[in-house]
């Protein structure tokens, strides 16, 4: 029997940050991400000078992670990622200590974009003005300790490009449906879970043994870049263990429809572009903080298809993409055409041709779209436009308004996007229209207020527009249905415990979760030579043989090795002359067929003879001519020899006994 220990690490029950430990087999370590709590209490950086939330007095322990200090590193085997966002905090557990010494497992996109993400998030933190030369070990800020300390998690300094280059070398990368042989006899394959550009959910299996390990997950859609979700790959799973689930708290819905209802598949890219082109068209910017990865792919697609309508007056308004990593990952999107779904005909079209898989690289090619690695390569257009705000360095771009300008960070806390808060935030023809699910307004923060607080007063308009595809606890139970799941494992705010569905529940941080799976059938491997020496045999519509070897058993597997040739034994006996088993007979005695047999050998005078109550019924058969008697009951088969007369002699009556014991024998197997 297997037993699945889950534990909650992430510092609310939505969070994918999830201690797995099967017993026997694998400890594993489910997503690593950053928690995005901490940095809406943190100063905002403008300039040289910081501006304070909350009475914040020290910028040390920058950002959070989950309860990564529950987990001692050298106990953890394997640490998997289902989506790039949720890697963001694996420096912490793999280059916080030298205790580390297993394996990150991500597919390739998640694995590179990912990479890039953490690579944006050093530079932007290295360029303002709390920047940190690096984490250190533990590193838990003094504002945090007190009350809401074990609420907000650790604090952390921030890795370094270095410490995200270390943590990345320890990457093995995987294509959807590839396996991966772990400890214990387990393999694990990742499947497309449709959330994201690579995003993943996991299968750990061996014989008689499947546990799903299923992070953020979504309903595909043509207007998505991701594949589709391949549910069908998780169909009679032992356990299903869900983490990256959609809280209720950011369920944002069009107005009319119920938080229960999964929006429609257009929403909110058509209200998105409605807002830029309404705000473009009166010649007000656009700005959209975001990090280049997770569903900003989907919008920067959407931005692309939709870019003929944002003109103002005959003329184009461009669009920026400032990131100081953006031309790396626009690079590596050109290989990623497996990657990306082509049910959309206008995407089976490019795949013909050698073009991007991407329609963005068309806005590119015409000069709407324009990537710039730091808001300094900017140059305005016209002295017009002008000011003290705007950057005077040699430019890479010219720079013109009105225009939408796509930048991190969507914490609003560092990054370029603060620039344009400044420039444009006092202006109501402006906008800003924030996507990131992970930084949005709540139902406990309906205003926004807690990531706003630092920019106000705020005259612009403001969109709230999260763009989280993650499956609804309707969409999840329909799954769980469909693929016959035995049991699942879901926050207990997300899926009620229902005993019906076996569903068990996990409340909150360091909550624990055990499922049992049985097993009847323990799975072995066999040597080539034994199984050439195995002599099988039918028994009815089984196949049966006797083996005698050595059982052996390392890691985990069980293996059936050949006998030394010392231990050799040839029926049930050793060369020494010890017995070591008796012959195993399989099948019954069918009284018609036993008659029929001695007929053949010459013995006609069988009477057939029952005694004893129905239910223990004894049929003896009667030979008179060779006097013996075979006795025949449900579970055995007697045969009996009368007193031998004085003219037989103890070798006749063998062989008399020896006739009938052959046609018995023919009614069954002897192994």
């Amino acid at each position: 029997m297997a037993t699945v220990e889950v534990t909650c690490l992430g510092l609310c029950p939505s969070s994918s940050c999830l201690l797995i430990d099967v017993q026997p087999g694998p400890r594993i370590l489910l997503d690593c991400p950053l928690e995005p709590q901490g940095l809406k209490f943190f100063p905002v950086a403008y300039g040289s000078g910081n501006v304070r939330v909350n009475g914040a007095a020290s910028t040390s322990g920058l950002l959070h992670t989950a309860q990564l200090g529950a987990v001692d590193p050298s106990t953890v085997d394997y640490v998997v990622i289902t989506t790039s966002h949720n890697m963001l905090g694996l420096p912490y557990f793999t280059e916080g200590s030298a205790k580390f010494q297993g394996t990150v497992i991500a597919t390739e996109p998640t694995a590179e974009i990912g990479k890039l993400m953490m690579m944006e998030l050093t530079q932007y933190i290295s360029t303002s003005s709390f920047g940190s030369s690096g984490m250190s070990e533990g590193g838990e800020g003094e504002w945090y300790k007190g009350p809401g300390s074990v609420e907000m998690g650790p604090g952390r300094d921030p890795y370094t490009a270095q410490q995200v280059e270390s943590c990345m070398s320890r990457v093995k990368r995987l294509n959807f449906g590839q396996s991966l042989a772990l400890s214990e006899g387990y393999a694990i394959t990742p499947y497309p879970s449709g959330y994201c550009l690579g995003s993943s959910f996991w299968l750990l299996s061996k014989p008689q043994c499947k546990v799903a390990l299923i992070g953020a997950c979504s309903m595909g859609f043509p207007l998505r870049t991701p594949l589709p979700p391949r549910f069908d790959s998780l169909r009679n799973v032992n356990v299903a263990i869900f983490g990256d689930l959609l809280p209720s708290d950011r369920l944002v819905t069009p107005a009319g429809m119920s938080v229960t209802q999964p929006p429609p598949p257009a929403w909110p890219f058509r209200d998105i572009g409605q807002a830029i082109q309404n705000t473009l068209q009166k010649g007000g910017n656009v700005l959209m903080p975001i990090t280049l990865g997770g569903t900003s792919l989907d919008l920067l697609e959407a931005l692309s298809m939709w870019c003929p309508d944002f003109g103002v007056s005959g003329m184009n308004a461009p669009i920026y993409l400032i990131s100081p990593t953006a031309n790396s990952l626009i690079g590596y999107l050109e290989i990623l055409s497996e990657w990306v779904q082509t049910f959309d005909a206008t995407r089976r079209e490019r795949e013909g041709r050698i073009d991007s898989p991407f329609v963005h690289q068309s806005m590119l090619q015409n000069s709407r779209l324009h990537i710039i690695s730091d808001v300094h390569d900017l140059r305005s257009s016209s002295s017009s436009t002008t000011t003290t705000n705007m950057p005077t360095q040699p430019p890479t771009s010219t720079y013109r308004e009105p225009c939408l300008v796509l930048a991190g960070h969507p914490s609003l806390r560092f990054g370029p996007c603060l620039h344009f808060l400044k420039r444009w935030g006092q202006k109501a023809e402006n906008a800003l229209i924030l996507t990131d699910n992970h930084w949005n307004k709540t139902r406990s923060d309906a205003n926004g207020w807690g990531l706003l607080a630092p920019h106000h007063p705020l005259y612009m308009q403001i969109m709230f527009a999260p763009l989280d595809s993650r499956l609804t606890p309707a969409q999840a139970q329909s799954v769980l249905q469909h693929l016959n799941v035995q049991s699942s494992v879901t926050p207990g705010y997300w899926m009620p415990a229902d005993p019906s569905n076996s569903f068990s529940n996990y409340w909150g941080c360091l909550s624990t979760v055990t499922v049992q799976i049985p097993s009847s059938v323990i799975p072995m491997l066999m040597e080539v030579d034994l199984a050439m020496q195995m002599k099988v045999k039918s028994v009815g519509d089984v196949l049966v043989a006797r083996v005698n070897c050595n059982l052996q058993e390392q890691d985990g597997v069980k293996t059936l090795k050949t006998l030394r040739s010392n231990m050799k034994v040839e029926n049930g006996v050793k060369a020494d002359g010890d017995v070591i088993f008796e012959n195993v007979i399989y099948g019954s005695v069918r009284p018609v067929a036993l008659v029929s047999s001695l007929q053949r050998r010459g013995i006609e005078d069988c009477e057939m003879v029952s005694s004893g109550k129905s239910s223990k019924e004894r049929l003896t058969i009667k030979i008179a001519s060779l006097q013996i008697q075979v006795h025949i009951d449900a579970d055995k088969c007697l045969i009996e020899t009368e007193s031998a007369s004085s003219s037989d002699s103890s070798s006749a009556v063998t062989d008399k006994a020896s006739l009938v014991y052959d046609a018995v024998m023919e009614q069954i197997v002897q192994v």
